[in-house]
């Protein structure tokens, strides 16, 4: 029994620096341009381990896509929303929100324009994994907008309609904080546009 945990710990090590180097990989090269060659060179692995883990490039990159959006998601809407009673807690709320993409922009800046670029470019095979993105963080704005109706926080809206339209002005501050020219982008438009939208939406 301790042999076959020790063995499953170990797999798992394994499997996980397959996934960092990847994804360093990636991020140096692209998408396109990487190798299942590169990725065992940075894990110092040889091919036949990679195969153990993954099926190929895409499999891998499949993976990483999958955790980087739970780790956002994650990020942005785990809040106990029975603190968000008042008006104060909620403006607190779209606070702390726009707090943790700004910082998640500038530490892992590079992973997002990964993500983004490799999901959003025409022919790409992950084209689907951006619906699925977006209609997770649509669901998690729906909750929080319910939350605030239920609180009598909020005017009466369309809770779809709202959620899409806060979808939006979000990913399109993230686009000109990602691809910007401007290295200040994000201190000046991603706090300003999550509060205003927050405040627009208060009795």
């Amino acid at each position: 029994m301790a042999r076959t945990h020790a063995a499953e710990i170990a797999r798992e090590v394994t499997k996980r620096e397959l996934l960092g180097a990847a994804l360093e990989v990636f991020v140096a090269k692209g998408y396109p341009a990487a190798t299942i060659s590169d990725i065992v060179r940075a894990a110092g692995v040889t091919q036949g381990t990679f195969y153990l883990y993954f099926q190929n490039k895409k499999d891998i990159f499949a993976v990483l896509l999958q955790e980087y959006r739970k780790l956002v998601i994650s990020g942005l809407f785990n809040v106990d929303l029975d603190s968000v009673r008042t008006k104060e807690d909620w403006i607190a709320l779209a606070n702390r929100i726009g707090s943790f993409l700004l910082d998640h922009i500038k530490t892992h800046g590079d992973y997002m324009r990964l993500f983004i670029a490799e999901t959003t470019t025409i022919g790409s095979s992950f084209l689907n994994e951006a619906d699925v993105f977006s209609g997770a963080i649509t669901d998690e704005i729906g909750r929080l907008l319910r939350h605030g109706l239920k609180m009598n926080l909020l005017r009466d809206i369309d809770v779809k309609s709202v959620s899409l339209s806060c979808l939006g002005a979000l990913k399109e501050a993230v686009r000109q904080s990602c691809f910007g020219n401007v290295p200040s982008t994000a201190d000046e438009i991603i706090p300003r546009i999550i509060r205003s939208q927050a405040e627009l939406l208060l009795k």
